[in-house]
């Protein structure tokens, strides 16, 4: 992944991962395939940014979770989206805290040493 989402790829590692991820979930129409394709940009602009695959993971999941609670309930399009954004956001905030102990561990290390 390192290898395709290289600095100097930019926008293109973007675009042509969303093409792919929509063009392997066999989409019928052209319809389907922006929705699965811009779902694909999303994920793998969050890797892009975050340089890990576990955010893009986690929104994977968020937005499978949702369409399966959608899918076997009566709840509308607006809640399950107010879901997955609160979810989100819980993701993110689990993320940030998680790099934030990490990059602390690593300089209380670099500390010790010296």
């Amino acid at each position: 992944m390192d290898y395709f989402f290289q600095p100097q790829a930019g926008w293109l590692a973007i675009l042509v991962s969303g093409t792919l991820f929509g063009l392997i979930h066999q989409t019928k129409t052209v319809y389907e395939w922006l929705v699965y394709a811009g779902m694909g940009w999303v994920l793998a602009t969050a890797y892009w940014l975050t340089k890990t695959i576990f955010v893009p993971i986690m929104i994977h999941i968020l937005n499978n979770c949702g369409s399966l609670f959608q899918l076997t309930t009566n709840v509308s399009n607006i809640q399950v989206f107010w879901g997955a954004v609160i979810g989100l956001v819980i993701v993110v905030s689990v993320w940030s805290f998680w790099r934030w102990r990490v990059t602390q561990q690593a300089r209380d290390i670099g500390e010790s040493i010296k």
